[in-house]
């Protein structure tokens, strides 16, 4: 069980009474001070008291004009004293408030549909998949030998080499007179004599891990990474988003080095007007600090947009030599409902000559 330790000073001040200094009623002002130094358990109750006030109220009845006539005045008058005690008591209950352990799993997008549109969407397949389909045509070569034992060797050696061999069948006609399938050279050298035609119809299908990127994850970054610029210099940098969806906001705040960049002004990109509507751009630029805040958003109303493209443009001036770096911090992709779709901090570096 944990204890814990507080300094506890209570000041409770309160108008005793009035007093006329120069024909002003000035107010008497009455203090109360305790002071202690208390060790607890959490949730122990404390009760702290000793804060006593004590305040007497004096009466005076009688017979009117009778009861102001010196010494028989008494006995049509008459006297009464009320005296109040009261005492303050403060109850006091120790509780720890402990910062909460926000995870990336808590923050992250749950996918829900309404009642006459329901959506499935489906996670990036992991990166070792990607290289499957390729590693898969590497067997191929295997019912090539069936056809001619003296292609198996070439197989051994670049990939589109198998692709030479299946094609060799179609050209048994040519290898078929005895004169010719002796020599071990000749036969490896005929197939490429028909591979060209072949190899260029084997590589184009070899590209199926570009398709394979629209459903990899959200990435926000810089065009480039680094940049070489020269003093005076006018010039703009890029952020793109990659494999964004249902996106309808984009706050973030931009941070760079005062002397050496001046941020002259913030567009936004293609990737918010493919339907041909701009959005709402929300900036404060403080070339000062070096800092500046901007906010993207659809308008109200507006379809949510996804894909790849331009996210917005920076236009920077370089003031001075050296070498500065630009961060788009926390840059959050949120959808209709204000749920994190995408996110990025992404950074870039400025040379300046």
């Amino acid at each position: 069980m944990l204890f814990r330790s507080l300094h506890v000073s209570l000041d409770i001040s309160s108008v005793t009474g009035q007093v006329n200094l120069g024909g002003i009623n000035e107010p008497i002002i009455g203090q109360r001070k305790v002071e202690q130094d208390i060790r607890l358990r959490e949730g122990e109750v404390s009760l702290i008291g000793g804060l006593l006030s004590t305040q007497d109220n004096k009466t005076k009845t009688g017979v009117p004009g009778l009861a102001n006539i010196p010494l028989i005045g008494r006995l049509f008058s008459g006297n009464s004293v009320d005296r109040e005690r009261d005492e303050i008591m403060i109850a006091l209950i120790p509780h720890v408030v402990r910062r909460p352990d926000i995870t990336a799993e808590n923050v992250r997008g749950v996918d829900s549909g309404t009642q006459n549109q329901v959506t499935l969407r489906r996670g990036p397949r992991p990166v070792e998949q990607e290289f499957q389909p390729p590693s898969a045509d590497v067997p191929a070569p295997a019912p090539a030998p069936g056809g001619d034992g003296a292609a198996v060797k070439p197989a051994a050696q670049p990939v589109a080499v198998p692709a030479a061999a299946v094609a060799v069948p179609p050209a048994a006609p040519v290898m078929a007179p005895p004169p010719t399938a002796p020599p071990a050279g000749p036969p490896g050298l005929m197939p490429p004599a028909t591979a060209p035609p072949e190899t260029a119809a084997t590589t184009t299908p070899a590209a199926p891990a570009a398709p394979a990127n629209p459903g990899g994850p959200v990435k926000v970054h810089f065009a480039d990474e680094k940049v070489d610029k020269n003093v005076g210099e006018n010039f703009s940098v890029t952020i793109q988003v990659d494999n964004a969806r249902d996106v309808v906001s984009a706050p973030f705040t931009l941070q760079y080095d005062p002397k050496l960049l001046s941020l002259n002004d913030v567009a936004f990109g293609k990737f918010w007007s493919a339907d041909g509507e701009e959005p709402l751009l929300i900036k404060n630029v403080q070339n000062e600090s070096g800092l500046a805040s901007v906010r993207l958003s659809r308008k109200p109303g507006s379809a949510a947009v996804a894909g790849t493209g331009n996210l917005l443009t920076l236009n920077f001036k370089a003031l001075a030599s050296g070498t500065a770096t630009i961060s788009a911090n926390n840059i959050t992709l949120s959808n209709a409902q204000n749920q994190m779709v995408g996110s990025g901090s992404p950074k870039m570096t400025v040379n300046i000559k």
